[in-house]
């Protein structure tokens, strides 16, 4: 009786602490990522209870532009991605666009939920090598995927 008291009060509050949290495996992108054609880089942090990043684009000339504000977080055991996309159409006007995406479980892969484009985007951290992060973009199911590959700064 004693042992099961101990035990039932040791689950509740281990699933108490475990809701709404972001898992280890997605934790894993914390930092600054640069991709390694030198297009630009990834800025992750871990903010409350989610993760934010920032994509900034660098140009030619060598100037940054942040072109996307992304946010993951867990939400009755998945993991939603929302990126919010901004960019220039003239000088002045500026486009923003949401894309928001659900895995089916705890893994960073992720499948899009408002529109078609791009269809899915996965996230995987090495196992040994924890400095690398491969980004797969699929744009169409009949398409193989766009492959990134992304290095710890």
């Amino acid at each position: 009786m004693k042992y099961s008291l101990l035990l039932f009060l040791f689950l509740a509050l281990y699933s108490s602490g475990q809701q709404n949290q972001i898992p280890r495996k997605a934790s894993k992108i914390i930092g600054e990522w640069s991709y390694k054609s030198g297009a630009g880089l990834e800025i992750w942090e871990k903010k409350g209870g989610e993760l934010k990043g920032r994509e900034i684009r660098i140009n030619k000339l060598g100037d940054s532009i942040v072109v996307e504000y992304m946010t993951i977080r867990f939400v009755n055991d998945q993991l939603v991605y929302v990126i919010e996309a901004h960019s220039s159409k003239n000088d002045s006007i500026f486009h923003h666009e949401a894309n928001h995406f659900v895995s089916k479980n705890k893994k960073m892969n992720f499948n899009n939920i408002d529109s078609n484009v791009p269809v899915s985007i996965s996230y995987h951290v090495g196992i040994f090598n924890r400095k690398k992060v491969k980004i797969k973009i699929q744009f169409s199911p009949n398409e193989k995927p766009v492959k990134l590959l992304m290095v710890r700064k």
